[in-house]
């Protein structure tokens, strides 16, 4: 029984990190169509799920910029200096 729920865990994990990637490949599809509006809400969901990367933090930040959301572009900003720091 021990084995079956490691095996579960193993897998569950693996699939996981196969959804987050496939988000952030979509995210970025999306910022070099200049599709922002798309880019920037793909980019939430990876933030979501917990993936650091300033790299992250700077795409969306330049998103909310060129979409004109001034108020998430702060968050962006502020988000990218905590994680720089």
């Amino acid at each position: 029984m021990k084995y079956l729920i490691l095996l579960f865990t193993m897998i569950s994990t693996t699939f996981l990190g196969l959804s987050q990637n496939a988000r952030l490949k979509y995210a970025d599809r999306m910022y070099e169509q200049k599709a922002y509006y798309y880019a920037s809400e793909a980019y939430e969901d990876v933030i979501a799920r917990k993936v650091d990367s300033a790299t992250v933090a700077v795409k969306i930040a330049d998103c909310y910029d060129k979409i004109g959301n001034r108020k998430k572009l702060r968050y962006g900003i502020i988000s990218l200096i905590v994680k720089t720091c």
